[in-house]
């Protein structure tokens, strides 16, 4: 039987340990984070653009819901643009404000 120096086991176990782990194991956020679910998202980007005043045509500028949203509420970047992506509230092309679509107004009438 050959001899495995002492050096090649333990290579072989970190080895063998970290792709056991990277490609089984669940990894699990340090908190729980609370706009994860897009719909979760999406009701509270509804409940912070229905309180926000609406200029022409009811548009909503951008930045009254994204501050709200990012900072105070604490979602991250992905998780505000999820809740966008449902489809209640409609982003316009230039990016610059949101409208509430029929489906989104029916949930504040």
């Amino acid at each position: 039987m050959n001899r495995i120096g002492r050096r090649t086991i333990i290579a072989m176990v970190v080895i063998c340990g970290f792709s056991a782990l990277w490609g089984h194991a669940e990894m699990k956020f340090s908190t729980e984070r609370p706009y994860a679910d897009p719909e979760k998202a999406t009701r509270k980007l509804l409940e912070i653009a229905n309180a926000t005043d609406a200029i022409q045509d009811g548009r909503i500028h951008i930045e009254k819901i994204n501050a709200p949203m990012l900072y105070k509420e604490g979602a991250s970047p992905t998780e505000y643009k999820a809740g966008l992506d449902l489809g209640w509230l409609l982003l316009h092309e230039s990016g610059t404000f949101v409208k509430f679509t029929p489906a989104g107004a029916e949930l504040f009438a």
